[in-house]
């Protein structure tokens, strides 16, 4: 089994701009977080089993993450907006632009000057990468919960309601909806943290 340090290189190769590891951290679900997952700020409340209400209670998440004594903090940094604008700075899916929809009010109405299709397309590559991450750690026999931006990218369409999660084991839960408090997570780690000015911060989470 691979020594826990050795993701911060593996991520940091990926392409995260930062990697923390936190040893003998247990990441903290608090109720007042999750109020941030409403149908009112975002569209997939409701609509995925790793959103409110199909993906369970904050004390659900509470015993969850209380499995785990890792916590992989991890970041992609999007600085300066001209260079975000440039399909050279970004390894883009291979969809068109315009079949891409946001999937939350602040991807609807990113910072000032931001480019929304471009926010978007940042966001599903860091969890793109954040999967990866994942599936690599789990290859070392390291079972792990991946958390990020947003909500699992896994499916094209989620099953939720109609039948059950076609992924349970893999699938990306939502750090909002699992009640974190992400800025302290990530002061935690000694990162900055920022929704606004000139860069955007994309913060994820793998605990195992």
């Amino acid at each position: 089994m691979a020594i826990p340090e050795k993701y911060e290189g593996d991520a940091l190769a990926l392409g995260f701009s930062r990697a923390v590891l936190l040893e003998n951290y247990q990441l903290e679900a608090e109720e007042k977080f999750r109020a941030y997952c409403n149908p009112d700020e975002c569209d997939r409340y409701g609509n995925t089993w790793v959103c409110p209400p199909g993906c369970g209670s904050v004390a659900e998440y509470r015993e969850l993450f209380s499995a785990y004594q890792y916590a992989l903090v991890l970041q992609t940094i999007v600085s300066g907006r001209e260079p975000f604008h440039s399909d050279r700075h970004l390894s883009l899916p291979n969809q068109n632009p315009s079949d891409w929809e946001p999937s939350g009010s602040w991807d609807r109405n990113p910072p000032g000057g931001w480019d929304r299709v471009a926010v978007y397309r940042a966001e599903k590559e860091h969890n793109q990468k954040l999967m990866k991450l994942a599936g690599l750690l789990k290859s070392d026999g390291h079972p792990c919960l991946a958390l990020s931006t947003g909500g699992c990218i896994l499916c094209d369409d989620c099953s939720f309601p109609a039948g059950p999660c076609l992924k349970p084991e893999e699938r990306m839960h939502s750090l909002s909806a699992a009640g974190v408090d992400v800025e302290k997570l990530c002061r935690k780690a000694g990162l900055d943290f920022s929704f606004g000015g000139d860069s955007i911060y994309y913060t994820a989470c793998l605990v195992f």
